[in-house]
């Protein structure tokens, strides 16, 4: 099982890194950089303080619930993966009135590494959870 300070280190390292590589886009690159106040992929309608509370409080109401229950380490994993990206873009939100999205494929919406790591993340626990693994027993 994935020890729970590797867990916290690991939600840190994520959010950290994704908060860098904007940093370093909207330092060097602002011309590629779009704040977005939607939601996902520029959807829907613009987010409000109280819907930023709402995410923050949901991202650790998920983070804590994995935190106390035991489960398998790639559940434990993809959780702290989906919710450090979900936090790092709520700090944007708080920070910049934005999500900072700067990363474009042909006419795909305009993104960032946070919300790569959710959508990978959560497409990846979906698989696991319909179709899970058979594992072997570790000795």
């Amino acid at each position: 099982m994935c020890g729970s300070r590797k867990l916290v280190l690991c939600t840190i390292a994520i959010v950290v890194l994704d908060q860098l590589s904007k940093l370093v886009v909207l330092r060097y690159l602002p011309g590629i950089v779009v704040i977005n106040s939607r939601f996902a992929f520029s959807l829907g309608p613009s987010v409000s303080g109280v819907v930023i509370i709402v995410i923050i409080l949901t991202l650790l109401a998920l983070f804590l619930t994995k935190y106390y229950k035991k489960s398998k380490n790639l559940e434990n994993i993809l959780v702290v993966v989906v919710a450090s990206g979900g936090l790092s873009n709520a700090v944007d939100r708080i920070t910049q009135g934005g999500v900072v999205d700067f990363i474009r494929l042909g006419s795909f919406p305009v993104f960032n590494l946070a919300d790569a790591l959710i959508s990978m993340g959560l497409i990846y626990l979906i698989i696991e959870t319909l179709w899970p693994r058979q594992r072997k027993n570790s000795v």
